[in-house]
């Protein structure tokens, strides 16, 4: 009970083993379609994962790699550089500087969710047209369709990565906080 929860002095955890996250090491193509997953999830079809089986953060979602970020912004955010006066709103800004670049990753996929999901409505009113006219373009109905497929494809993946990248932002504010709390205990 009187040893602190977190140790300044230890590595993190991929410096200590020399291994990297999956989502570290995958190139842009996993990154898109979730496919650096593939062997966590193999592997928890084949048996029930253990502790050891589970892959290591990546440093920018350790709490390793986020609070020495954290506390320096509350520190030039504070009156008398001191890291023990911060406010709920010196807090708040403190999480958003820290965390600023994966908030607008996040504002982008939002974005890009919203306007593939209006596209299919938009084009209703076209495929109807389409399909009143007497003399159809095989070529108008192909370039319809694969617009439609394109814009339903953005949508589902803007939208998978649009919460899993809101998660790993609410991951860090939360890890940067209560190890920020956990620091000034011990």
């Amino acid at each position: 009970m009187k040893q602190p929860l977190l140790d300044h002095a230890t590595p993190s955890s991929s410096e200590a083993t020399g291994t990297k996250s999956l989502f570290t090491d995958a190139g842009w193509f996993s990154i898109i379609t979730f496919s650096w997953m593939g062997p966590l999830l193999d592997l928890g079809r084949k048996k029930t994962l253990d502790l050891d089986d589970v892959p290591f953060l990546d440093d920018r979602d350790s709490v390793h790699g986020v609070l020495p970020s954290f506390k320096a912004k509350i520190v030039s955010n504070s009156a008398t550089g001191q890291f023990t006066d911060a406010t709920a709103a010196k807090l708040a800004k403190a999480i958003v500087l820290t965390t600023w670049k994966p908030i607008l990753v996040t504002a982008v996929y939002a974005l890009l969710s919203s306007v593939a999901s209006y596209v299919g409505l938009y084009l209703i009113e076209y495929f109807v047209d389409y399909l009143n006219k007497s003399s159809r373009s095989s070529r108008e109905g192909y370039v319809l369709a694969l617009t439609f497929v394109v814009a339903q494809l953005i949508e589902g993946l803007s939208t998978r990565h649009l919460q899993f990248r809101s998660k790993q932002v609410g991951v860090r504010a939360r890890s940067s906080l209560v190890a920020a709390i956990y620091s000034l205990r011990s």
